[in-house]
């Protein structure tokens, strides 16, 4: 709703995340089997980043969506801080295999 403050936005966010996060299957899952992350546009919305026109209202959806992304998933990756931008891709070894994961979507 285009009422909804920029806090707003971001605070439904935040909501969501730790629902899901909380959510007793997802948690059990998680803490069994930890995982790296990487920004979609299902965090703002499908698709997002194929349509031509964006209004100011996807603008605004999609900052709120970035942010709590950082917070939330993005900084339990490898070499992540708090203030990190798009795009989002990292790097790190396991034994002696290395990996990187890509962004394709941080940009879009």
């Amino acid at each position: 709703h285009p009422d909804v403050s920029d806090a707003a936005l971001l605070d439904i966010y935040r909501q969501l995340y730790r629902g899901y996060f909380n959510q007793p299957g997802m948690r059990s899952l998680q803490e069994a089997f930890p995982s790296f992350l990487i920004w979609d546009d299902h965090e703002i919305f499908n698709s997002w980043g194929s349509h031509l026109e964006v209004s100011e209202m996807d603008e605004r959806v999609r900052r709120a969506a970035f942010q709590a992304y950082r917070e939330y998933q993005h900084a339990r990756n490898p070499g992540a801080s708090p203030g990190d931008g798009a795009p989002f891709h990292y790097s790190f070894w396991y034994a002696s295999v290395g990996f990187f994961v890509f962004d394709l979507r941080g940009e879009r």
